[in-house]
């Protein structure tokens, strides 16, 4: 009789624990999308672009530079052009909300 009454005891603690878990894992989005600042090499050209990704779907981009590869002064326009980047990302990320 006592071992009858463990085994419920278990069971009543069990159950619920076992459906939360389920709640939660089941319940969670599997991917939230997010903006992300990116960089592509196209044609002799540095693209700087924002992507909204989806997991690994890419669901929207913008382009916010094309530097061309041999400009004299590439550093400077590539980190500008990253903070622009960055801080459109930044932007509709919390317009997304």
């Amino acid at each position: 009789m006592r071992a009858l009454e463990v085994l419920l005891i278990v069971t009543i603690l069990a159950v619920p624990l076992f459906l939360v878990y389920r709640w939660i894992h089941q319940g969670a989005p599997t991917s939230v999308p997010r903006w992300q600042a990116d960089t592509e090499l196209s044609e002799g050209h540095t693209l700087v672009v924002i992507r909204k990704l989806s997991g690994e779907n890419e669901l929207a981009r913008q382009v916010v530079a094309s530097i061309p590869d041999r400009a004299p002064d590439w550093d400077t326009l590539y980190h500008d052009a990253m903070a622009e980047a960055r801080s459109r990302a930044a932007a509709l990320e919390s317009e997304s909300g």
